[in-house]
C-alpha cells in the first residue's frame, strides 16, 4: 500500500496544475481533436515525471502556489500557441486569395471555419514544431521555471513579443501570394477590357488555384525557414523561463 504524505501530495497537486494549464493551452497536446482523456492521463503522467526534481511544496502554503503555478504553465503553452496563430493566419489569407472559402470547414481546433489551406499550414506548423523539439523545450521550462517575479516577468514579456510577430509572421507566409494574386488580377482586368467578348473572370478561379499552387510549392523552402526561426525565437524564451 502506499503512503503519501500531506507534503507529498501538495507537491504533485502544484506540479499537477502546472502541466495541466501547459497541456490545455499548448499546441498539438491541447488541441480540440485531442480527447480530454489523453490530455489528462498526459498531465498525470508528466507531472509524476517532474515530481522528483521539484522543490516540496508545503500543504500550508499551497493555495497562494497555486496561482502561479497555473500562470506559468498558461504562459509556456501561450508563447507556442501564439506562433501557431501566426503561421495558421497566413493560411487563411492565402486561402482567401485562392478563392477556396467555399472549400472551408469546420475547425474543432479553432471552432470556426477554415479553409484548406489554414489546415495545411495548421499541420506543417505543427510538424515543424515537433521536429524543431518544441515539445521538448517546453517540457524542460516546466521542469525547471520556478514562481517568482523574475519568471512572471519573462514569461509575460515572452507572451508580448509573440504576440507582436504574429501579423510579421501571416504577412511574410502569405506575401508571396499577395504579390501574385494582384498581379494576376490586374493581368485580368487588363485582358478583360482589351477583349470584352471574353469573359475572363470565368476561368479565375482555376488560374488563382493553379498560381496559389505554384507559389506555395517555389516559397515552400522559404516558408519553412521563416516558421523554424520563429519557433526557434520561442524556445528561446521557454529557455528563459527555465534558466535561474
Amino acid at each position: 500500500m502506499i503512503h503519501l504524505t500531506p507534503m507529498e501530495v501538495a507537491t504533485f497537486a502544484a506540479t499537477f496544475v502546472r502541466t495541466a494549464a501547459w497541456i490545455q493551452t499548448a499546441p498539438i497536446v491541447g488541441d480540440q481533436t485531442t480527447p480530454r482523456r489523453v490530455r489528462g492521463g498526459a498531465a498525470v503522467l508528466i507531472a509524476m515525471a517532474l515530481l522528483p526534481g521539484r522543490p516540496p511544496v508545503s500543504p500550508e502554503t499551497i493555495w497562494f502556489v497555486l496561482p502561479g503555478e497555473l500562470l506559468i504553465g498558461i504562459c509556456i503553452g501561450m508563447v507556442a500557441r501564439i506562433l501557431m496563430a501566426g503561421i495558421e493566419a497566413g493560411g487563411q489569407i492565402i486561402g482567401v486569395e485562392m478563392g477556396l472559402n467555399f472549400g472551408g470547414q469546420f475547425d474543432p481546433v479553432l471552432r470556426d471555419e477554415a479553409n484548406p489551406v489554414h489546415r495545411i499550414f495548421h499541420i506543417v506548423g505543427s510538424l515543424v514544431f515537433l521536429s524543431a523539439g518544441g515539445i521538448n523545450s517546453s517540457v524542460r521550462a516546466l521542469s525547471a521555471a520556478t514562481v517568482s517575479g523574475r519568471t512572471l516577468r519573462i514569461a509575460a514579456s515572452g507572451m508580448v513579443e509573440s504576440s507582436s510577430q504574429v501579423l510579421e509572421l501571416a504577412l511574410r507566409a502569405s506575401a508571396p501570394m499577395l504579390v501574385a494574386a494582384t498581379i494576376t488580377r490586374l493581368a485580368a482586368g487588363m485582358a478583360s477590357r482589351a477583349a470584352p467578348a471574353f469573359n475572363v473572370f470565368s476561368v479565375m478561379l482555376s488560374m488563382m488555384a493553379v498560381l496559389g499552387g505554384l507559389v506555395l510549392l517555389a516559397t515552400g523552402p522559404a516558408f519553412f525557414r521563416e516558421v523554424s526561426l520563429a519557433v526557434h525565437r520561442s524556445m528561446g524564451a521557454m529557455t528563459q523561463m527555465a534558466t535561474p
